[in-house]
């Protein structure tokens, strides 16, 4: 009987961990637009503040390119293959505050490469054509004790 409820579950374990399948998820992009946002300068999300904010993008001088939204950065490597994509409907397309607030709600046990499959800036060229960056995600955040 002991072996049975062991083995029940091991399999139990298993299989719900096998079952979280990792995000994909898209955030839009528009250079200079203005957007609304919940932040806080610390990871588990304490003394939350709301903001309003300007999209920034910035190249460096190694030509990576550095998305700015809200108080979060998401960085591009030009080594890979930028894409133009039609339509984006069908995608998960998120705002930032879904990223900050998952990350709130974990605060430390938060880890991006197994919440995310993966994530993309999607950059608006015109009315029906976007630029998809795949990104890195990298948070700035202060870890209280």
């Amino acid at each position: 009987m002991k072996k049975a409820i062991i083995l029940f579950l091991t399999l139990f374990l298993l299989t719900s961990c096998i079952g979280q399948e990792k995000e994909t998820i898209y955030l839009l992009f528009e250079e200079g637009a203005k957007g609304n946002c919940n932040y806080s300068m610390f990871r588990d999300g304490s003394d939350l503040k709301t903001s309003t904010f300007i999209y920034k993008k910035n190249i460096t001088e190694k030509n990576v390119i550095r998305f700015e939204i809200c108080t979060q950065f998401f960085v591009f490597d030009p080594k890979v293959q930028l894409k133009k994509i039609v339509p984006i409907e069908g995608l998960k397309i998120i705002d930032i505050d879904y990223l900050t607030n998952k990350l709130h709600k974990q605060g430390m046990k938060f880890d991006k490469k197994k919440e995310f499959k993966q994530i993309y800036i999607l950059e608006k060229i015109n009315e029906q054509e976007y630029l998809q960056y795949e990104v890195l995600w990298k948070d700035l955040y202060i870890n209280r004790n």
